[in-house]
């Protein structure tokens, strides 16, 4: 499923395999939640998109979000 965008491609398109995020490089590490995903990338920041129902993207709202603005982490 991918119904909140929360693979990152930019589409809603349901994916059997992982797909490259746009723009998203130096990754570390990678976290999927219910209907979101956040990267920590190699210079401490992080980006997160998908659902975000619960405010679970961090960007201060409850909208959901694509993988753009990165949020240090606390």
């Amino acid at each position: 499923m991918n119904t909140s965008g929360q693979h990152g491609d930019g589409t809603a398109d349901t994916r059997n395999k992982p797909v490259p995020v746009p723009g998203l490089t130096g990754v570390r590490m990678v976290a999927g939640g219910h209907e979101h995903t956040i990267a920590l990338l190699g210079d401490n920041t992080v980006r997160s998109w998908g659902a975000n129902s619960s405010g679970q993207i961090g960007n201060g709202t409850t909208t959901a979000a694509p993988p753009r603005s990165p949020r240090s982490p606390p």
